[in-house]
């Protein structure tokens, strides 16, 4: 029998097929990633929490010196010599696909001994 899964809010739904649906009260935490969760610890090294700190004025929770892979996350050079990002959300897409990108080249290096 096939089940078809989705999460809205924070109620889980399972539609069975042929039967009518309905919801389990249980709350569902979405799953964090290890990716997600290197990330997260590199924003509070780098912000030491303060929600003040240079680098979350600049949207930039990762502390990035500028580079020009940035600028396919909106990143533009500050005279602080930091990269700045329109959004914070940008900030840490630009974090995650640098964790991203290094994981998969560290696997690939791993792979070839």
């Amino acid at each position: 029998m096939l089940i078809l899964q989705w999460v809205t809010g924070n109620q889980k739904q399972v539609e069975l097929m042929g039967e009518e649906l309905f919801r389990l009260s249980e709350s569902i935490e979405p799953r964090e990633s290890k990716l997600d969760k290197f990330a997260q610890a590199i924003i509070e090294h780098e912000t030491g929490g303060n929600p003040n700190s240079l680098p979350m004025r600049l949207n930039n929770p990762a502390a990035f010196r500028f580079s020009e892979w940035q600028r396919k996350f909106g990143g533009q050079s500050h005279k602080s010599g930091y990269t700045q990002f329109p959004t914070l959300l940008q900030g840490k897409a630009a974090l995650r696909a640098f964790l991203k990108t290094h994981a998969q080249f560290r696997a690939k290096l791993i792979g070839r001994r």
